[in-house]
This record gives C-alpha cells, structure tokens and sequence, in this order.
C-alpha cells in the first residue's frame, strides 16, 4: 500500500509506486503516523492520462491535483465478490479498503481479486473433475435394450 499527501508532487509519487510496484497511491487526508483517511486514489492511468500526455511537468502538479474526490472504498468486512461489484459500479481497477471508522487498512486490485477468484475456481473444479474420471471408471455402458 502506497500512500501520500495532497501536496505530493506526481513525480514524487511516480517515484514511490514505482519504488513499491504498485499501479496506484492513496492520498490521504490526514497521516496520523501510519493512519490515513482517504480522500483519493491516484493511478498510473491518471499520470499518463492527466500530465504525462498533456505534456504538463510531473515535478509542477500534485497529486491532489489529479486525483478523483471521493474514492470508491471496500470495508474491511467486505467479501471478494462485495469488493468487485464495487470496482464495477465505480469503474474502478484499485479499491482502498478502509475500517469502520474511515482509516485506510489496505488497497485491493482487480488483478488480486482476478487471482484469488481464479484459485477458488481451481479449488472447486478439482474435486469436481476427480468425481467424473471416477463415475467414467464405474459406469457401465448400457446396451440399447436396457436404456
């Protein structure tokens, strides 16, 4: 989890994401130590689209210059599916999951949702897949007769 303060430069929090391998930073509102309360979410997207392309200097904007107000946010109670229906109707590919009192406790990507869906699936079509090589092995073919 990448984080920062609306006066962040963009260069210095292409610089941090780049340094954490994460595809977004958090801006906070308040940075109690390591408590933030977010007030948005800056992109790799957002920095190509919004300075990098319009040829601005990323050294000469903040973040809360670019940043969408009011990020759409995942409670830390939430479920994976709860998480990506949230993504969806938000149109968004990073999810900051916040506590009950609004703190940030992490960020989660559609590509960490895309994977741990993708294990659940193989964990449920494995005992599946065994169910059916062991009823090929004791089916009997029936003759035409017996139908």
């Amino acid at each position: 989890m990448v984080i920062a303060t609306r006066d962040t430069t963009v260069a210095a929090a292409a610089r941090l994401m780049r340094r954490n391998l994460a595809g977004a930073i958090v801006v906070c509102g308040q940075l109690n130590g390591t408590r933030c309360v977010p007030l948005g979410i800056v992109t790799e997207r957002d920095i190509v689209m919004r300075v990098v392309a319009l040829g601005l200097r990323p050294e000469a904007i903040t973040v809360g210059e670019i940043m969408g107000n009011k990020p759409a946010t995942a409670r830390e109670t939430d479920d994976a599916f709860q998480a990506l229906q949230i993504m969806r109707s938000g149109k968004v590919q990073h999810l900051p999951v916040v506590r009950d009192d609004g703190y940030l406790v992490g960020v989660v990507s559609i590509e960490d949702l895309l994977s741990v869906m993708a294990d659940e699936l193989r964990a449920i079509a494995k005992p599946a897949a065994l169910g059916q090589q062991g009823e090929a092995t004791t089916r009997r073919p029936q003759s035409p007769d017996h139908g």
